[in-house]
This record gives structure tokens, C-alpha cells and sequence, in this order.
């Protein structure tokens, strides 16, 4: 693989003003790294509408109003199963039953419903090995005057992601 082909990271790419060409040198690139099984996919699933007022259902699991019903968990793990299915047709057929693993940050209030909605859902068609939860860790909170560690009882910290 042609290293100065690929993007470095943090570096950001708009699509519209790259070349064809360099777009199939990057797919073709990224379906080599899948199939190899270099990559992963993480997925986000801590929020919890807070800034809607609503702390059920969390964020990822919502209904977001699409006429499918989906939420956007299920439609993340689909784009995942859609990808897995075109690299494996590109790859060596030794690869051709792999998938990338997914791994899903929950948080300590969204954590029991996020994985309830993968079972709920029979993992969206991912394999269930291929799927890996875990929980965001949480840390004092401290004030962005002083520096000092925010309580929200006597004797009790305020912990955040």
C-alpha cells in the first residue's frame, strides 16, 4: 500500500474537492486494511438527551423520526454490515468471513439499554462476537473559575465522562 496515498491523522478531507481517483485509491486502501482486519469501528453510545430535557430514551436508541422506525445504532450497525459484505466480495477469500469488530462506549446511565437494544435487535445482523461493550470512564468535575473539585453532595464528587 502506498503510504503518501493515504490521509495522515487528524488530517480532514472534504470529498467534493478530491479527485476520483484519489477517492478510489482511499476505498480501495481502506477495503485492504478491512479485510486484513487492521480496523474497527467504534461507536458512541454514552448521550442521553440531556440537552432535550429527556434522559430516556438514551440518544443512540431514540427514534429520530425516520419513516423506517430505525434508530441510529441500528442504522450505524448496518452501514458496518453493508461495508463488511463489499470488502469481503473484494478481498482474498481467506478473509472472506471476517468482520470488523464493534465496539460500543457506553456510559454508566445508557450502558443496560444500549445492550438491551443490540439483543432486542439480534445485533443488527452483526455477529454477536464481533461486538464488544464498554463503559466510559468518569472522572472528578472541576469548576472552570478555580479549579476546584465541584460536589454535588457534602462528601461526594461530581463525576463526569
Amino acid at each position: 500500500m502506498d503510504k503518501d496515498a493515504l490521509v495522515a491523522p487528524g488530517q480532514v478531507v472534504r470529498k467534493p474537492e478530491t479527485s476520483a481517483l484519489r477517492q478510489t485509491v482511499w476505498r480501495r486502501a481502506g477495503q485492504q486494511l478491512i479485510n486484513e482486519c487492521r480496523v474497527g469501528v467504534v461507536i458512541m453510545a454514552g448521550g442521553v438527551n440531556t440537552r432535550l430535557r429527556l434522559l430516556s430514551p438514551p440518544v443512540g436508541i431514540a427514534d429520530p423520526g425516520l419513516p423506517s422506525g430505525k434508530s441510529v445504532i441500528g442504522l450505524l450497525c448496518e452501514r458496518v454490515r453493508r461495508v463488511a459484505t463489499v470488502c469481503r466480495r473484494t478481498g482474498p477469500a481467506s478473509m472472506r468471513g471476517t468482520s470488523p469488530p464493534v465496539y460500543v462506549m457506553t456510559s454508566r446511565m445508557t450502558h443496560e439499554a444500549v445492550v438491551s437494544h443490540f439483543h432486542a435487535n439480534q445485533f443488527f445482523g452483526l455477529s454477536a462476537k464481533d461486538v464488544f461493550f464498554f463503559e466510559q470512564g468518569l472522572a472528578p468535575a472541576l469548576s472552570r473559575d478555580d479549579g476546584r473539585i465541584l460536589l454535588q453532595a457534602p462528601h461526594e464528587m461530581v463525576r463526569l465522562p
